[in-house]
């Protein structure tokens, strides 16, 4: 590598390395003029360099923060540069360490966010092992839609997480306002209005949505299974899914005529879902 000429009073080369240690341009001149010269006080490095003496005395007070100059004498102040080998090897190894950490916690938010998982289990114990731990990761909130029997399984974990301050919404088959008065800090809806059971589905599944980050379907059949999904997309989609059955228990719990939405809800049910389709996840 061909040597840098520090007898130029501003060598383009020596400015923009020191810039790339965090040095601002005055203070790399300021530094440099130092290595041409030293001891000298801030007066004769304004004057050597040609440059404004106010800002040649802020430099030197960045300079002696960073440990970059030190003082030779007091009256009147006199600087030189610590030896540059020293300055160099101790930049260098803060700004590797600095450059190390960012490139970790950059690749762990790549990995959390974009690098997604499904887990899967089977038994009933497994699934309420996950339904339990996906209650006790909750830190901002959480949706559930499933059988109010089913969830009264759960009340250790949805009271302990309405105690630390998660927000608990839940979408109710059969007896939900029994699970109402069990959890008075939550927000329990009947689905669709009327809590009822519709299909042999309604009481087999249970989904869990956990901050926009998880959601976790369990099915209580006689095969039961659970599945785990930190996927984002999918877990964006199935967020929206329960986001939506909640907007629907609004509407038809703050309307006027909640009886004629649960009607059309019933005609439109009849009228597109397949004969069977809960057959697939019963028999499995």
């Amino acid at each position: 590598m061909k040597p840098l000429n520090l007898s130029e009073p501003l060598n383009a080369k020596a400015v923009q390395l020191l810039r790339r240690f965090g040095f601002s341009g005055y203070e790399a001149a300021v530094w440099l003029e130092l290595v041409n010269g030293f001891p000298a006080t801030a007066y004769q490095i304004a004057k050597r360099a040609g440059l404004q003496r106010a800002n040649v005395y802020r430099a030197i007070e960045r300079l002696l923060e960073i440990e970059a100059v030190s003082i030779v004498h007091a009256k009147p102040a006199a600087y030189s540069p610590v030896d540059p080998k020293s300055l160099v090897a101790r930049l260098t190894t803060g700004l590797a360490d600095e450059c190390e950490r960012f490139a970790d916690g950059l690749s762990r938010r790549m990995q959390s966010r974009n690098q997604g998982s499904i887990r899967t289990a089977a038994g009933v114990d497994a699934c309420l092992n996950q339904l339990h731990d996906e209650l006790g990761t909750a830190q901002l909130y959480v949706w559930l839609k499933g059988e109010a029997g089913t969830l009264r399984l759960l009340l250790p974990s949805l009271e302990a997480a309405c105690l630390r301050g998660v927000q608990i919404k839940i979408i109710a088959f059969g007896a939900w306002r029994a699970l109402q008065k069990k959890l008075p800090s939550a927000m329990v809806y009947p689905h669709e209005g009327k809590a009822q059971r519709l299909t042999s589905a309604t009481d087999a599944l249970l989904t869990l949505a956990r901050d926009g980050r998880a959601v976790t379907t369990a099915v209580f059949s006689e095969a039961a299974t659970v599945t785990c999904v930190q996927d984002h997309a999918l877990t964006y989609q199935l967020h929206s899914y329960l986001l939506h059955e909640i907007f629907l228990a609004e509407l038809v719990a703050n309307s006027e005529d909640g009886a004629r939405i649960t009607r059309d809800l019933k005609r439109l049910r009849e009228q597109h879902r397949p004969e069977g389709m809960e057959r697939a996840l019963t028999h499995i």
